[in-house]
């Protein structure tokens, strides 16, 4: 496969995940999106959060502009202890302290902000040409990588946490499946 059939195999497989995530969230009441199975297992609510956070920070990495959590400071706003959510405050780390924290923000603006990062940087993957997949950046922790793996990263990724936000789902007597 050539890097140009893998980028548009790629734009299209970023797409389709994020409309799978939207549509096991976009149906879950305040409850459910809040419910953990115990204190140390992050809720629905986390992951959706902690994916927009990604997205947030890996768009700025691939060339597609500001962090709105920075630009909106979002932290602040929200009373979160930017000390606390972890590497580059995506969640990576946090400990179970932040989780209350967490979830004294409305469900509906912590949803807001994790969908409108993640069509963002669906847009950013969109806008890049083959030529781009080499080019290098930094991580979360400084470390240098190029495009393609910071794309291949965010899909692995993304894909892990919508199979345990399918696993939550599924402890609460829903339909577990986003591919049904």
């Amino acid at each position: 496969m050539h890097e140009q059939e893998l980028l548009e195999a790629f734009k299209a497989y970023r797409v389709e995940a994020h409309q799978r995530l939207f549509a096991v969230v976009d149906e879950l009441d305040y409850n459910q999106f809040r419910w953990q199975p115990a204190q140390t297992l992050p809720s629905i609510a986390f992951h959706v959060w902690h994916l927009g956070r990604w997205a947030d920070f890996d768009r700025v990495a691939i060339g597609g502009g500001e962090q709105v959590w920075v630009a909106e400071r979002l932290a602040q706003r929200w009373g979160l202890p930017s000390s606390g959510l972890g590497v580059a405050e995506t969640g990576m780390g946090m400990g179970d302290a932040m989780t209350p924290a967490l979830a004294r923000v409305p469900s509906e603006q912590v949803q807001e902000y994790a969908f409108r990062c993640l069509r963002a940087l669906d847009d950013a993957v969109a806008s890049l040409a083959p030529t781009d997949l080499r080019r290098t950046t930094s991580g979360a922790t400084g470390d240098s990588r190029d495009i393609v793996t910071v794309l291949l990263g965010h899909f692995a990724h993304d894909n892990r946490h919508l199979g345990m936000i399918e696993a939550l789902r599924g402890m609460q007597g829903l339909s577990g499946t986003a591919t049904d």
